[in-house]
């Protein structure tokens, strides 16, 4: 039986991937040397609105995998599913975008090495994680369930055990990643070390609030209704304290006593996934066109975050770059167009779900072809 598409996160995950898209394009723009500071200051909100796209990612997939898998898991046919429509298109998109960006000729240990540490582009090493944490998805379900029997007191006492957990790994990131290096490899190579530092430790807590978002799904709508002023607020608050603390060097630091704060940025973090989750839930009522164009951008996500780069680097370069701000945003709107695009066409080639993990659309072309010949033969 199949569940009733929740449209909010198909909108969700076309925002997501814009913010992506941002990162990659006004976060080089806004570290340009000679730009000027009025340039430099909105390019910088808007890449610091785009940061929070990857912790937005994580959520999605634990909304998505729990909604989809947790009442009815078969362990062997979800990794064949995934090999099939998660890791083939991953090595065949890895191979892509090294062979254009890099233009390499490689050997098969090269190339495996590159597959497992996401470095065939520097974006893919969301992938080695993300996969990484599939790996692991039926026995993170075992202890959900296991979590679910219990009180709402204890599930409420785990969030807060998750957050500070997270908060010291992440707080000495470099350290843990560092010894369990060590720990698994004694002195690691280069690649070992490069595989443990993509490890899903560093991105699992807000794999832990998609979870709580998913379980509470009615009353997180309801909940999010009744103070989306206060949610929009604290992000707002939250969002400036941290772009403040990424201009302070360019504006002299008037304002000394701000500085980073790994608790403060985890509590940001997740108050963005539940912005975006509200902005997306508003667009969905309110605007059909945006909702359609957001959804076309958010069933491609996939394959267009594994081939964006390649369209930024390789076509959108090819726009000529000024100093002005329009620079980054025709960039911006040239990829986040032309790349789902690009999935959509190559979705009409025969098998071309182990390409881009997208279902083909190569059938539905056919049976089109078919009443089209029989329309004519009458």
């Amino acid at each position: 039986m199949t569940k009733d598409r929740l449209a909010e996160l198909d909108i969700m995950r076309g925002i997501a991937f814009i913010l992506v898209v941002i990162q990659h394009t006004f976060g080089g723009y806004s570290f340009i040397k000679d730009i000027s500071l009025e340039n430099r200051l909105i390019s910088k909100l808007i890449y610091s609105i785009g940061k929070t796209a990857v912790p937005m990612f994580v959520a999605l997939t634990a909304i998505c995998l729990i909604y989809v898998y947790y009442d009815r898991m078969d362990v062997l046919n979800f990794y064949i599913k995934k090999l099939k429509f998660l890791i083939l298109p991953y090595i065949f998109c890895s191979l892509i975008n090294d062979l254009i960006l890099n233009h390499s000729t490689y050997g098969f240990t090269n190339f495996i090495g590159q597959i497992v540490t996401g470095s065939s582009a520097y974006h893919l090493w969301y992938m080695g994680m993300i996969i990484r944490l599939y790996l692991y998805i039926p026995l993170i379900f075992l202890f959900i369930k296991k979590l679910n029997g219990t009180s709402t007191f204890i599930k409420k006492l785990f969030f807060i055990f998750s957050f500070v957990l997270y908060y010291l790994i992440l707080k000495d990131n470099n350290h843990v990643t560092s010894a369990i290096g060590k720990l698994l490899f004694g002195t690691p190579s280069k690649l070992q070390q490069s595989f443990i530092n993509i490890t899903p430790l560093l991105w699992i807590f807000y794999f832990v609030v998609g979870s709580y978002m998913i379980f509470n799904y009615t009353n997180l709508k309801a909940m999010i209704k009744k103070y989306k002023y206060a949610l929009i607020g604290g992000y707002t608050i939250l969002l400036s304290y941290f772009y403040y603390d990424d201009v302070k060097d360019f504006i002299g630091n008037p304002l000394p006593f701000i500085k980073f704060d790994h608790a403060l940025y985890i509590v940001y973090v997740t108050t963005a996934i539940l912005f975006f989750y509200m902005l997306s839930l508003y667009i969905d009522t309110v605007s059909k066109k945006i909702s359609i164009l957001l959804s076309f951008i958010g069933k491609y996500s996939f394959p267009a975050y594994m081939l964006h780069i390649i369209v930024i680097q390789k076509w959108s370069e090819k726009i000529p770059s000024t100093h002005y701000l329009y620079s980054p945003l025709i960039k911006l709107l040239v990829t986040i167009i032309i790349t789902p695009i690009i999935c959509c066409m190559i979705s009409y080639i025969p098998g071309s779900r182990y390409l881009i993990g997208i279902r083909s659309k190569f059938k539905n072309k056919s049976i089109i072809v078919q009443k089209l010949k029989i329309n004519v033969n009458r």
